[in-house]
């Protein structure tokens, strides 16, 4: 706009030559277009934005070393140098360590599955706005996943050795991990498998 605006004053300059005998007409209008062709190419130039580089994405997959895995649905990893307990969320895997339990059926098998999956391993943890951080007992609440995007919680329900739970609300993962249950059950995946445990966690 502002280049606009001085060929608008330079179209004003020339008139006033050609009426004073300065420029002739025709010499006012070659030097007048002249001047214009310039002035245009440098608003356009001005005009036209610079390549902005995009700004890098942030990775808000952090990891975190697992220290240790207590059992099928309950980890510690190593967060701002402190061990936190992460109890996966949406899903029971038979107890192993239930101090006022004794270790159900199929329970050994889970933590030993779980213990595979994550042994040595850096994992990141989702957490579940309507399920919270935490639960009753101080414990991160999450869903937990391996730098390859295997989804630890949904295949432990998948693959027999936890079954789907919904503690009080609906969480962002239950149909998929409902479905899971029920194909690993038409399936007769782990504990699902005729006698092993009947189908109960009791």
């Amino acid at each position: 706009m502002k280049n606009k605006a001085v060929l608008y004053v330079l179209t004003v300059i020339f008139a006033l030559t050609v009426a004073a005998g300065i420029l002739s007409p025709q010499e006012a209008e070659k030097i007048l277009e002249q001047s214009a062709t310039v002035i245009l190419e440098e608003e356009t130039i001005e005009d036209v934005p610079l390549p902005v580089e995009p700004e890098p994405v942030a990775d808000d997959k952090h990891l975190y070393p697992v220290v240790r895995v207590i059992d099928g649905d309950t980890i510690v990893i190593k967060k701002n140098d402190t061990d936190e307990t992460v109890r996966l969320i949406g899903i029971d895997t038979p107890e192993t360590v239930h101090p006022k339990k004794p270790v159900q059926c199929f329970g050994a098998e889970a933590s030993k599955k779980t213990k595979e999956w994550l042994e040595g391993e850096s994992v990141y943890v989702e957490i579940d706005e309507q399920e919270g951080e935490r639960d009753k007992y101080g414990r991160m609440l999450g869903y937990v996943f391996r730098p390859d995007d295997f989804f630890v919680n949904l295949e432990l329900i998948r693959q027999g050795y936890a079954f789907e739970y919904t503690y009080d609300l609906p969480y962002k993962y239950q149909k998929e991990f409902q479905a899971a249950e029920r194909e690993a059950q038409t399936k007769e995946n782990g504990l699902w498998d005729e006698g092993v445990c009947l189908g109960t966690n009791e």
